[in-house]
């Protein structure tokens, strides 16, 4: 029975490129930045109406006073900014710190003061800490930039007065003064959030050159023409949902992604886990999300109209993990926030399971095979070529298996895991929609709104 007669989709699949590069756009640090730390303190007033602030002058009378009982001063930056410079007693606390178990047994009444480098990462901090019932939570407004322009002292990781003071990167040290200013290699973005695209690019060439070398199936012997042109189309399609997903969705993961942080929702908020942990137990519980929402497309008519056009591919390979149909990455991108709100993740995370997901996902999409026994071995643990191949089937029994796209335990789990041994008679593609027709731009785009059957198939 061909798969037409059933339903499908594949997840975020090659939704990941998009995905990845939408939170390049918006992932934390991102976005344009304010002309000056009064506008980024206004604005943070705006998004943060919980937090009160305090001001770098009443903080430097207060650690100054003898009479006073010192606040708890916490430095919401990466070790690597806080060992640049700091104010002094400051403790090092990462924005990815667990507030659960790190300040769980202290005082609810403990007065704490946080900063970064302009306020935000501080105010979403102080956003956590209150949400776990600590009451004397104040956000030093301009942060320490502010109190780095005003001259204050700041000292190093061996706590020596120094001058200079981590810009975060090149675009937010604009806020800071140039002769406070420590000379880095600039970073534009979070790590996690920059190595996406620099990675979906090399896993590409990678793979394109593997297919060249040693191609498991000789679709394009002696037509290179046909191979550009059928790349060129998977891939200009990517682009179109990458262009979508920015504009229209990533927003909202951040919104997303702040709210869980600001007002401790979310499972991974609850259980008070390291952040190691959180980001572990964020990648399975992101996976087997992906595994059921793959499965319940093939289920549902309305999902696989769309879905459908990433399996009428003829020709599967690597380019065939960014074909999916705009429709199916906006309602992937809708599920995304539910997901991250239901879960309490931070981008980071999420960004952290796009990658990881879409180096896979490359991998067994690409037309390559590997050795019988290297094969079943790495399929203990993630998606093979092998193993998709099998989901590409344009039999239903076999595209209706092998739904996972990166932990192959959830196919095993959830017994919808397949193989069989002859893979070089497998047939890609749907029957429906093998006319020439449909594999153009214009075809494509059109793929959930006619029936392969509603006009002449030429």
């Amino acid at each position: 029975m061909d798969r037409e007669h059933a339903m499908h989709p594949h997840r975020s699949t090659a939704r990941s490129l998009p995905i990845i590069a939408a939170l390049c756009l918006f992932g934390c640090g991102g976005g344009d930045v304010p002309s000056s730390l009064t506008e980024m303190s206004r604005d943070i007033d705006r998004r943060y109406p919980q937090v009160r602030s305090i001001s770098t002058g009443d903080l430097a009378k207060w650690l100054t006073d003898s009479e006073r009982p010192p606040p708890l001063l916490i430095d919401v930056r990466e070790p690597e900014e806080h060992g640049a410079a700091h104010l002094p007693g400051a403790a090092c606390r990462p924005p990815q710190t667990n507030w659960q178990s790190t300040y769980g047994s202290v005082g609810r009444d403990t007065p704490i003061v946080l900063y970064c480098s302009v306020g935000l990462r501080s105010a979403e901090a102080a956003a956590r800490l209150q949400a776990l019932g600590f009451t004397s939570v104040l956000n030093l407004r301009g942060s320490i930039f502010a109190w780095a322009n005003e001259g204050r002292e700041v000292v190093d990781s061996e706590e020596r007065v120094v001058t200079k003071v981590h810009p975060y990167d090149d675009m937010w040290g604009q806020l800071l003064a140039e002769d406070r200013r420590l000379e880095i290699q600039p970073r534009s973005r979070r790590p996690v959030q920059t190595a996406g695209p620099i990675a979906a690019g090399l896993f590409l060439l990678l793979f394109c050159l593997w297919e060249t070398a040693r191609p498991y199936f000789p679709f394009f012997a002696g037509k290179r023409l046909q191979r550009v042109r059928h790349g060129s189309l998977n891939i200009a399609i990517s682009l179109l949902n990458t262009a979508l997903t920015a504009l229209l969705i990533a927003a909202t993961w951040a919104w997303a992604a702040e709210s869980a942080a600001g007002k401790n929702w979310g499972l991974l908020n609850a259980l008070g886990l390291g952040a190691r942990w959180c980001a572990v137990c964020a990648v399975l519980l992101l996976d087997a999300s992906t595994y059921w929402w793959h499965r319940a497309n093939h289920r549902i008519r309305f999902l696989w109209c769309f879905h459908r056009m990433h399996h009428s591919d003829p020709h599967m390979d690597v380019t065939s993990a960014t074909r999916f149909h705009p429709g199916e990455i906006m309602i992937s991108g809708v599920l995304r926030i539910l997901l991250i709100l239901a879960f309490g993740l931070q981008l980071w995370e999420v960004a952290l399971y796009d990658l990881t997901m879409l180096s896979c996902v490359q991998f067994q999409h690409a037309n390559i095979g590997l050795p019988p026994a290297l094969d079943r071995l790495l399929r203990t643990v993630i998606v093979t070529p092998a193993m998709h191949k099998l989901h590409h089937s344009h039999l239903q029994p076999e595209t209706d298996s092998n739904y996972t796209s990166l932990l192959s335990v959830w196919d095993r789990l959830f017994r919808s895991f397949r193989m069989r041994g002859d893979l070089h008679t497998i047939r890609f593609g749907l029957t429906q929609y093998e006319a020439p027709r449909w594999h153009t731009l214009t075809g494509l785009l059109l793929t959930p709104f006619q029936s392969p059957h509603s006009t002449e198939s030429g």
